[in-house]
């Protein structure tokens, strides 16, 4: 947890790459949002594909490639707080990662599980403070700046 929060805190994804952890789920060739990952042309209906899923107000699975630029993006934001997770965050796992990113108003969980990053919800519309109490986030382990 500590080398996932650093590599926040410095805001370079280097670290991080290594703690990645994409999901494995069948892929279709059905159109829609919020559904299984697509399938490329050449791969059969339920081909078993490696994804990460994030949440931008509707359900993706972002692969290997598109997620690293996602993930230099998000590096990009300040910690708002690492809480543990709690039933109401969207994605499972052990932690979650607020961050707080100066040029807009949303907050972003990135969640945490076995020491690996394993998803991402970037809120549709909610700041980190309101994205916390929404999740019942109750006691930041660690918060920027704080002893």
């Amino acid at each position: 947890m500590d080398a996932i929060i650093e590599g926040f805190v410095s805001h370079d994804t280097k670290p991080l790459l290594s703690l990645l952890r994409y999901t494995t789920v069948p892929c279709t060739h059905a159109g829609g949002l919020g559904g299984p990952p697509a399938c490329r042309p050449d791969q059969e209906e339920g081909t078993p594909v490696e994804r990460m899923p994030v949440s931008s107000c509707e359900l993706e699975w972002r692969p290997p490639h598109e997620f690293e630029r996602t993930l230099a993006s998000l590096v990009m934001a300040d910690i708002y707080g690492v809480y543990r997770a709690t039933s109401e965050v969207y994605f499972t796992g052990d932690y979650v990662i607020v961050l707080s990113d100066p040029e807009m108003t949303i907050g972003t969980e990135v969640v945490i599980e076995d020491g690996r990053i394993v998803a991402v919800d970037f809120s549709c519309v909610l700041p980190p403070e309101e994205l916390v109490e929404l999740h019942g986030l109750d006691e930041a382990l660690f918060r920027p700046n704080e002893p």
